[in-house]
């Protein structure tokens, strides 16, 4: 089972999840990495972030607070959110929080025994090649930060 970069969308937030991950999928960097190998639909990227929709409907995610704490309940096993209808392992290292009004839009989280460590801004198409560096201990956010001369938003520029 491969293990997923989560995905949140908070409560009452203006942003869909579909319409992010749509964002997050026309990355380029997807298709440099992928390079002609195939359709970009197989390749390991394109389905590395996925939305998490809780299993119990119930649960409402209003802040980073509560996404950290569903978070750490998943990566638990005591909660579970699936993939496709299967079962899903999860990232302890990474998430992405959609931004509440633009889903174009997302924040990128460095975690470090569930807390966050760092955080960046960043645009949604550029979110996949951070998510997999930092979710693998490759790359810290803090590298992306000073790529970018600590730009307000991460733009990889594709």
């Amino acid at each position: 089972m491969s293990e997923h970069v989560a995905l949140y969308v908070l409560s009452g937030s203006s942003s869909k999840g579909e319409t992010v991950l749509k964002h997050i999928r026309s990355s380029d960097y997807i298709d440099e990495i992928n390079s002609g190998e195939g359709p970009r639909e197989e390749c390991g990227l394109y389905n590395l972030i996925q939305l998490v929709q809780p299993s119990d409907s119930s649960i409402k995610l209003n802040s980073e607070k509560d996404v950290l704490e569903y978070h750490s309940k998943l990566l638990k096993d005591d909660a579970s959110a699936k993939v496709d209808g299967k079962d899903a392992k999860w990232n302890g290292n990474c998430v992405l929080i959609a931004d509440k009004d633009q889903d174009d839009l997302v924040y990128v989280l460095q975690l470090q025994g569930g807390e966050v460590e760092q955080r960046l801004k960043a645009k949604a198409r550029s979110s996949v090649e951070v998510a997999s560096n930092v979710s693998i201990a490759n790359m810290s956010i803090q590298e992306y930060k000073d790529i970018s001369g600590n730009a307000e938003v991460y733009d990889a520029g594709q």
